[in-house]
Parts: C-alpha cells; sequence; structure tokens
C-alpha cells in the first residue's frame, strides 16, 4: 500500500509538470492563457483585436498593458514574439507618448492610436536594446507593439483602425 500513496502524493506533482510543458504549445497553437507572465511577477491579461488595413481584417492576441507597472515592464527580456501577437499599452488619456527599447531584445514595430483607435503614428523596426526616445510627434492614446516588419505585412498606414474594446469599437 506504501507505493499506492506514493503514486497519489505525487499524481498533482506530475500533472503540474505536465501543464507546465503543454501550456506554451496551446498558448502558440490553440487557446492563449487568460493571462500572459512576464519577468518580476508581471502579467498581462490578453485580449483580441482586430486591425484594419487596405490589405483586410488582420485578428490579433494582444497582451493589455494598462497599469503603470505593465506600461513600465512592457515586452522587455522577451526573447521573440509571435506572428499575430503583440502588446497594446493604454495610457488612459490622450497626451504626449514616447517609447524606448532598454532592455528589450526583440525589434518592433510601434503603431500610436488615438482615443478613437485610429492609427496616429508609425515607427518600424525599433532597434533592440536602444535608449532612444520614440515618439510619432503627435498625440497618442495608446500604442501596439508587434514583431518588426508587421507594418509592411499588414499595409499599415496612418487612418487605419484598431477595433479593440479599450476603444469602444471592437
Amino acid at each position: 500500500m506504501p507505493r499506492l500513496a506514493a503514486v497519489a502524493k505525487s499524481a498533482p506533482v506530475l500533472l503540474f509538470l505536465l501543464a507546465t510543458m503543454l501550456l506554451p504549445w496551446f498558448g502558440r497553437f490553440g487557446t492563449p492563457p487568460a493571462l500572459a507572465r512576464a519577468e518580476n511577477d508581471v502579467t498581462f491579461p490578453v485580449t483580441r483585436g482586430t486591425l484594419v488595413t487596405s490589405k483586410g481584417r488582420f485578428r490579433l492576441f494582444l497582451e493589455f498593458a494598462a497599469t503603470s507597472a505593465q506600461r513600465a515592464h512592457g515586452l522587455m527580456f522577451r526573447r521573440s514574439l509571435p506572428e499575430g501577437f503583440g502588446m497594446l499599452f493604454d495610457f488612459g488619456a490622450t497626451g504626449a507618448v514616447a517609447m524606448w527599447m532598454k532592455n528589450t531584445l526583440i525589434p518592433l514595430d510601434m503603431l500610436f492610436f488615438d482615443a478613437r483607435g485610429r492609427v496616429v503614428g508609425l515607427i518600424a523596426d525599433a532597434e533592440p536594446l536602444s535608449e532612444k526616445v520614440l515618439s510619432p510627434g503627435v498625440p497618442a492614446r495608446a500604442v501596439l507593439e508587434l514583431p518588426a516588419g508587421s507594418i509592411a505585412r499588414y499595409g499599415v498606414r496612418i487612418g487605419d483602425v484598431l477595433e479593440h474594446r479599450m476603444f469602444e469599437n471592437g
């Protein structure tokens, strides 16, 4: 009987290990987790958005950064960002917005939006690890960071729209 007790005690551990191994697979190929975890226990709710351009409608999985801790951490220390995924920064109000790539290991495209979800600025292929301040030079409410090359891939231009619940258009 002691062996059965040992197996019963180790079953939760085995389930935890199995879930830990499979979760990244489901996140990449199936339904993503409700929260994405970054360094320092900063978590991001995962939402959906649709980028609407002249090339079409592109459904995206978006990590949503709305708190100051989330916005400060962003995509720092990430080693990859799959196509179709991004991080949406909500600044809560329209104003001057500036970003940088400090501790960001991957090149990114940045799309800046007004309060209605319309693109007001674009920065393509931001240099990893740079402390250069990046700004569109116009007021913005939100920023969407996508893998470098996304602006060209999706054909994003000024005036295109991101449909998302934060803009009350999605």
